[in-house]
């Protein structure tokens, strides 16, 4: 079996608008501090081909998903269903996924994404290379993130490791630990945040690297916990690069070669299969509600009137809806499982998935293909909050149905056992 790494930049033109927080902040890129990277790792074998893409992105509609794997699918000539598509989630990137409100896209840019993804791929066939041994690993870290749904929601600092040795060329190394990446909050400039310095100290050891975050819907970076600011004038910048660059360390030394252990590289295998999720069904009478409330809060939250109003009209012709389709990906690497979520997941539904599986080296990924909004704790739901009720305005979606979160984790581990 061979693997093969591949990479190629992605950042924005300036005056690019950034997505990921607030409404209407009209907020454009300024200044690059880091570039953004699509991340390919391929794996070879008997002639058939299985692809890993990264990327530094908020997330994929399912038009920029498609269009991107069916590109890829032409130019390496293989099955789009051997293809598995994440994002980092930064929120100092480019409108890519499935958000209103939240940034204007940029119709060259997305244009042309696609085949710059595809040159990420097609470097990584050049690369490939036999596999002589993968290692995995279990580390906990200092954390960097925290639990910001308040008391009681779970956090995790472990970090899963991956390390491919390969006959001839660098080894290739994956993380999975779970933050989201908003260091920068509502900053002006594009960053891949945390998972790009992770990656500069990887080839700083000689490692080509990947970040895949885990889910990480509830769990925000403890600079953000501090109140730093975060304009590129603010007296606390550097201390925020600094700390920025101090994560992406912290998770690098999570490789820890005299803890790894040598795990099997066969079989190998690619399965996708679409699962249902409730959704919370809303009256006209409760739409109107959700409206009015958004009105008083709008003083606090600039905006947010204007995109409750226009979700309000665009639901009440959603009401009949019940259901919403998720599509999960799993990629079997021997004693490894990469399971993707197409949620900004909350860590206790993704522990619940890997939990599951003791004998398996677990790594999910959430924010994975085609990005639907948020997969809370059935406690979240009936709380209520942000990743409830407020963020499905700006991914134009009903909430999701208390406890349709952990039905859908135990929906997938039943499912992946019996597809066996």
């Amino acid at each position: 079996m061979k693997c093969g790494y591949g990479k190629e930049k992605i950042t924005p033109t300036p005056d690019t608008d950034l997505s990921g927080f607030g409404f209407y902040l009209d907020r454009k890129a300024t200044t690059v501090l880091d570039d953004l990277y699509a991340y390919s790792i391929v794996f070879e074998n008997n002639g058939q081909k299985y692809l890993l893409v990264n990327c530094d992105l908020l997330g994929f509609t399912a038009d920029l998903l498609s269009k991107t794997k069916s590109l890829l699918s032409r130019r390496l000539l293989m099955p789009a269903e051997n293809i598995l598509v994440i994002s980092t989630h930064t929120h100092t990137g480019p409108a890519t996924a499935n958000v209103v409100d939240c940034g204007e896209r940029n119709d060259a840019y997305l244009e042309a994404l696609s085949g710059l993804i595809a040159v990420s791929a097609e470097k990584a066939v050049e690369d490939l290379r036999e596999i002589q041994t993968i290692k995995t690993g279990l580390e906990e870290i200092f954390p960097i993130g925290y639990n910001r749904v308040g008391s009681g929601g779970m956090e995790s600092h472990l970090v899963k490791t991956v390390l491919i040795k390969r006959a001839n060329g660098s080894p290739v190394g994956i993380a999975n630990y779970g933050c989201h990446p908003t260091s920068l909050s509502s900053a002006s400039q594009v960053s891949a945040d945390f998972p790009g310095r992770f990656v500069t100290a990887m080839a700083k050891n000689g490692v080509l690297a990947a970040f895949i975050n885990a889910p990480c819907g509830d769990i925000n970076p403890l600079i953000q916990k501090a109140g730093k600011a975060t304009d590129i004038t603010s007296d606390k910048y550097d201390e925020i690069i600094t700390t920025i660059d101090e994560y992406g360390k912290r998770l690098a030394s999570a490789f820890r070669e005299d803890t790894m252990a040598e795990t099997n590289i066969y079989p190998i295998q690619m399965i996708g299969f679409t699962l249902p999720v409730q959704l919370r069904g809303l009256s006209y009478n409760e739409l109107e509600t959700i409206a009015a409330d958004a009105e008083v809060k709008d003083n606090t939250w600039p905006g947010l009137s204007k995109s409750t109003r226009r979700y309000v009209e665009q639901m009440k012709m959603k009401i009949p809806m019940t259901k919403e389709n998720a599509f999960i990906q799993v990629f079997f690497l021997g004693d490894i499982m990469i399971i993707g979520i197409p949620y900004e997941t909350f860590t206790e539904i993704g522990l619940m998935i890997a939990d599951a599986f003791p004998n398996k080296h677990v790594l999910v990924a959430g924010n994975a293909n085609e990005v639907l909004g948020y997969l809370a704790t059935a406690k979240k739901m009936e709380i209520g909050g942000y990743e409830a009720i407020e963020s499905t305005y700006i991914y134009d979606r009903l909430p999701i149905e208390t406890g349709a979160g952990e039905k859908l984790a135990n929906d997938i581990v039943q499912t992946i056992k019996e597809m066996g």
